[in-house]
């Protein structure tokens, strides 16, 4: 089925450097297809970008990191802020302090973040 969503995983991403695509992931690769990957400097490798795109498969990137979209980062904070409160001074308050931070956080929290993050649960 052309266009179809397939997933291999290739590490260490030297080997996309080397010439390997060619061997490993050009010959799985269908017109249409789609391969994701991050932005990784030897990801933007011409000649990987080459090897894909003729296969009649499409290289895509993902977007650059942002904390703003990124579910923990968002109970991080709220951690974050309880222990700015509570002004634990010695490492056994910072210990209690930590505990109670992480008490806080709610299952109804996580949907939240998640939600609030884009992501659907339906």
């Amino acid at each position: 089925m052309s266009g179809g969503f397939h997933r291999q995983t290739l590490t260490p991403t030297h080997h996309c450097v080397s010439g390997l695509p060619s061997h490993l992931i050009c010959p799985t690769l269908r017109p249409g297809d789609l391969v994701v990957m991050d932005n990784l400097a030897p990801h933007k490798n011409e000649t990987t970008l080459r090897l894909i795109e003729q296969t009649g498969a499409r290289a895509c990137f993902l977007p650059a990191y942002s904390p703003e979209l990124n579910p923990i980062e968002k109970m991080w904070s709220k951690v974050k802020q309880f222990l700015r409160s509570a002004e634990a001074r010695t490492g056994e308050e910072l210990q209690a302090a930590i505990a109670a931070a992480l008490a806080t956080v709610t299952a109804q929290d996580a949907l939240n973040w998640f939600a609030s993050c884009g992501y659907s649960f339906i």
